[in-house]
């Protein structure tokens, strides 16, 4: 969804209510990527 279309809803359906969730907060978004990658990663391996 981008600004225009939600600009272009609030004018036309005059809803009382809107929520919009999923929005990314940049002052953590490299700290969430880093921990997806960290879950997402292959199992470490040690050298013996």
């Amino acid at each position: 969804m981008t600004v225009e279309n939600i600009k272009t809803h609030l004018l036309e359906a005059k809803p009382e209510i809107i929520a919009i969730t999923h929005v990314a907060n940049s002052r953590v978004n490299a700290a969430t990527k880093i921990a997806d990658w960290l879950f997402s990663a292959a199992e470490s391996k040690t050298v013996e």
